[in-house]
């Protein structure tokens, strides 16, 4: 997670030290992730840095949508992978 160049991210106002962070209504292309995807098989996970997260890979999106699960019903953003 790149907490500080994604839009929206914000540290715990009462414990601003505190890693975790929290985002209110993401929309698309407001997280940013560092990845190396060359070598990443992983379809599903959660970033500790942030509250409530958790990322589905492309390709399990791409398995999702074809069994006939839409954008809207699974309450997906997109991320923007760096």
């Amino acid at each position: 997670l790149d907490s500080d160049n994604s839009n929206g991210i914000k540290r715990n106002f009462y414990q601003p030290n505190h890693p975790v962070r929290s985002i209110g209504e993401p929309k698309d292309d407001d997280i940013k992730l560092s990845l190396n995807i060359n070598n990443f098989v992983i379809d599903l996970w959660h970033d500790p840095q942030l509250r409530d997260s958790l990322f589905f890979s492309d390709r399990l999106v791409n398995v999702l949508f074809q069994a006939g699960f839409t954008q809207e019903k699974l309450g997906l953003i997109r991320c923007v992978v760096q």
